[in-house]
């Protein structure tokens, strides 16, 4: 039987998003943005700010292939309480990332524990 830890993993994450060596961590997140059916232009939506606790890492020297992990981009475990969305930019202190690739869960037994992603800085 598999153990829930997202308690758990939502305490560590919240007192090490707390740490100034971690920095504050926020998704940037575009909501109401429409086309218009007759021109056919995209109305951008508004943009909010939504702090999340995450541990934010560094790629090793090994991993960095210079193609799908570039030099610079970073780890990033989320808790679980707010799911992260592909279209989110990612705010690292004052440093904007987009997501690359896909939000992999740490999912046991139909729980989600932790969300990762990659970012890279735009």
């Amino acid at each position: 039987m598999a153990i829930d830890i997202s308690a758990k993993a939502q305490k560590l994450l919240s007192k090490l998003a707390s740490s100034k060596a971690i920095g504050y961590v926020k998704l940037k997140r575009e909501t109401g943005g429409s086309i218009d059916p007759d021109t056919g232009l995209y109305t951008a939506g508004t943009e909010t700010l939504i702090p999340v606790d995450a541990a934010v890492t560094q790629f090793s020297a090994i991993e960095i292939d210079g193609t799908r992990i570039m030099h610079g981009d970073k780890r990033i475990v989320f808790a679980p309480d707010i799911e992260p969305m592909a279209t989110d930019k990612v705010m690292i202190g004052d440093d904007e990332f987009t997501i690359i690739g896909e939000i992999d869960d740490v999912n046991h037994a139909g729980t989600t524990q932790v969300y990762k992603a990659q970012v890279r800085s735009i």
